[in-house]
């Protein structure tokens, strides 16, 4: 993921005796001596690093072992920031830089990455392990030219080209620090997500269900995007200058790279703000009703939810360096290297052209109004939040978000057949993240039908290309039932898993307390 990068000047020095000493080969003219003409890509490219399947990229999920409430707090209208939206033209263009960008690279290469655009209105990007480059919709909202979203979706491809998620995926399994519920830009600073291995952390858990009880969809999407601390600095380094060496290479202006640090400082500034009112509104609602409004577990959840935000931003301002430093690490491999290539025009008109589109308009709209209606919902406005799911519905026949939060209104309401019939229609719709399947396996559960909820678990392994990512659930849903020895026959098949944190968490002697 795009990450600020301490040490501005540091590493410069080797990095530019090493590639002035290397010979070319078959790297063109334009990038010999470049950062991808340097001893340590070549290392790097040349380390063996198997791909890894979508269900292994997502990583340890376990959201099912809790409450039903803490589950329905958990997977409520956020998720839908994770799931992917049908844009056609957006699609086509952002490919098509895709295309102009992955020729450039001299070495051998990963084939064709694909490119999901997500529901997010954030500024961000996500390098998945399977090979996925996710990019938010606010992107192509927020970029000021092609020339910046070339920088974003080259560091992307530099992180795939460098193998980074695939080195790191056991570390990262096994850390399970990243934040699934939520894609939106956090406080921390990160420009792109990459890496994240989509599980959820206990502290995680406890942000997400905090900030959506307080009734703030945009609020729970800033304060639950922590970046892994574990990627490190260095691979940020490689992505940027790879993300930079590639964009010129392919005939973009490189100075227009620093734009997506601006956009990056802007929304850390924001974060810290809303994070500060997510304090403020926490604590003045505890101090004006004197006593406990919610209940019990989710006092539990909430409890916690301010110290250890503070205390993980600390821990990734330490792992990461700030946005300044790191644009200015930028700027003086750009001035460097690619001074004469910065005085080319900027290219706005294909941007201009996709954001006039009735298919890029009719998307936007969408995702403004399922915001409204997941604001709406979690502040119990349940009426104006089918209001707004219906337009969203209206404007994007097909999409899979109005029916979750469709569903999700009617069992609020007391409708349960209803609800679960349009949370099926979701899990039936192409596109819907893995947590929608968790919610309405839940309801399943909660009404009774054990056998419906497995039944939404086995529609998921099959979406998600494995049994893997559902085997903690399933272990939960066993337990809750207290049928032991299906539990522990699900265990014994987990803990056979190539992904190392399943096996650890499946290894445990009980996950009644996952959730907890």
């Amino acid at each position: 993921m795009l990450r600020t990068i301490c040490r501005p000047f540091l590493f410069m020095l080797p990095l530019l005796a090493a590639a002035c000493s290397n010979d070319a080969g078959s790297v063109s003219k334009g990038l010999n001596t470049r950062f991808v003409d340097s001893e340590e890509t070549r290392r790097a490219v040349t380390e063996r690093a198997d791909t890894s399947n979508r269900s292994r990229a997502m990583g340890v999920v376990s959201n099912l072992g809790g409450s039903m409430e803490t589950t329905r707090n958990q997977l409520g209208p956020a998720v839908i920031v994770l799931g992917r939206i049908s844009v056609p033209e957006a699609q086509r263009y952002v490919e098509a830089i895709r295309d102009r960008l992955l020729p450039q690279w001299p070495y051998d290469a990963i084939g064709r990455p694909a490119v999901e655009l997500t529901a997010n209105s954030a500024y961000g990007a996500e390098a998945l392990a399977d090979d996925t480059i996710q990019l938010p919709i606010g992107v192509l909202q927020q970029a000021e030219s092609e020339d910046e979203v070339a920088f974003v979706v080259g560091h992307e491809l530099g992180h795939l080209l460098m193998r980074h998620q695939a080195r790191r995926q056991d570390q990262l399994n096994r850390a399970e620090t990243g934040v699934k519920i939520a894609g939106a830009l956090a406080a921390t600073g990160a420009v792109t997500q990459h890496g994240r291995t989509r599980a959820v952390s206990q502290h995680t858990k406890k942000v997400i269900a905090g900030a959506t009880l307080g009734g703030h969809m945009a609020l729970a999407e800033v304060l639950t995007t922590l970046v892994d601390p574990g990627w490190s600095r260095r691979q940020e380094e490689q992505a940027d200058l790879i993300g930079i060496d590639l964009m010129t290479a392919a005939g973009y202006n490189p100075q227009y790279a620093a734009q997506a640090f601006k956009t990056l400082e802007a929304q850390e500034v924001d974060g810290r703000q809303r994070q500060n009112a997510a304090r403020r509104d926490f604590e003045l609602q505890r101090d004006k009703a004197g006593n406990v409004l919610l209940d019990k577990s989710a006092i539990s959840l909430v409890g916690n939810l301010l110290s250890p935000v503070g205390d993980e931003i600390r821990d990734l301002r330490i792992n990461h360096p700030d946005t300044q430093s790191r644009d200015t690490v930028a700027a003086d491999y750009r001035d460097r290297f690619y001074e004469a290539k910065m005085t080319a025009p900027s290219k706005t008109a294909p941007l201009k052209r996709l954001r006039a589109t009735r298919d890029f308009q009719n998307a936007t709209s969408a995702v403004e109004a399922m915001t409204a209606a997941g604001n709406a919902f979690e502040a119990g406005e349940f009426q104006q939040a089918a209001e707004r799911a219906e337009a969203a519905q209206r404007t994007l026949p097909g999409w899979w978000a109005p029916f979750f939060v469709q569903g999700l209104v009617a069992i609020q309401t007391g409708q349960q057949s209803v609800g679960l019939a349009q949370l099926n229609r979701a899990t039936a719709a192409n596109d819907a993240p893995y947590p929608v399947f968790e919610r309405t396996a839940a309801e399943y559960f909660d009404s009774g039908d054990t056998a419906g909820a497995f039944r939404v678990l086995n529609r998921a392994s099959q979406r998600f290309g494995g049994p893997d990512v559902t085997w903690l659930d399933r272990i939960a849903l066993y337990e809750k039932m207290g049928d032991q020895a299906a539990a522990e026959g699900v265990r014994k098949q987990c803990i056979m898993s190539s992904n190392i944190g399943l096996r650890e968490e499946c290894g445990k002697t009980t996950f009644s307390s996952i959730m907890k």
